[in-house]
């Protein structure tokens, strides 16, 4: 599925393409998000671990701060997972036995 390849097939810059004005080469929407929200979590747990440790004191405006930085993307990511991987779509590229060997 092109919303899972690193970057872009060439089709994708066609004129007229619905996403047009990403250059050749430009990651996917759901990667470039996959990529901040994990970055966005390992400051998370990041922070956690080092209070886990005693380095520092649990302050929940820090920690709302750093689930701040990527929850509007992550928000984002799920609302467009729900469109980009829906049943319709799907079908077009998978198998229901395909489908059915993904691992959940």
């Amino acid at each position: 599925m092109p919303e899972f390849r690193s970057s872009l097939p060439p089709s994708h810059f066609r004129k007229g393409n619905s996403k047009g004005g990403k250059s050749k080469g430009e990651q996917c929407e759901l990667i470039r998000q996959h990529q901040l929200i994990h970055e966005g979590m390992e400051e998370f747990v990041e922070y956690l671990e080092r209070c886990k440790r005693k380095e520092c004191e649990l302050e929940l405006g820090v920690l709302k701060e750093k689930m701040d930085s990527w929850g509007e993307v992550l928000m984002k990511h799920l609302d467009q997972e729900v469109r980009d991987l829906g049943a319709e779509k799907m079908r077009r590229y998978w198998t229901v036995e395909e489908m059915r060997g993904f691992p959940i």
